[in-house]
C-alpha cells in the first residue's frame, strides 16, 4: 500500500485477481481500479503522485501508470541478458 503525498489517496495492489485499486479516504470508497496483466511484485507512486510503476516478478517485466489520466502502459521486459553500456 501507499499513501498519496496530499493523504487523499490510498493505492493498493492486489494480487488476486490482479488489480491496482485507488481507495479515496474520505469519504472511504474505490475512486478507480485498474486490471493489471500479470501477477504484481511491489509498486511506487512517485512522490508527486502523478505516476507508479509496478513490477510483474515472474514475467521479468514492469509497467508505468500515469495516475493523473488513469493511463496504464504496455509492460516493458526487463529479463535477460545485460549489456554493457
Amino acid at each position: 500500500m501507499r499513501l498519496s503525498s496530499d493523504g487523499a489517496f490510498l493505492y493498493v495492489l492486489c494480487k488476486a485477481p490482479r488489480r491496482l485499486v485507488r481507495l479515496s479516504l474520505t469519504p472511504l470508497r474505490v475512486d478507480w481500479s485498474l486490471p493489471l496483466p500479470f501477477d504484481p511484485v511491489d509498486f511506487d507512486l512517485a512522490p508527486s503522485g502523478n505516476a507508479m510503476a509496478i513490477s510483474y516478478g515472474a514475467e521479468q517485466s514492469f509497467s508505468f501508470i500515469d495516475t493523473a489520466s488513469r493511463t496504464a502502459y504496455p509492460p516493458i521486459q526487463a529479463g535477460g541478458t545485460v549489456g554493457t553500456l
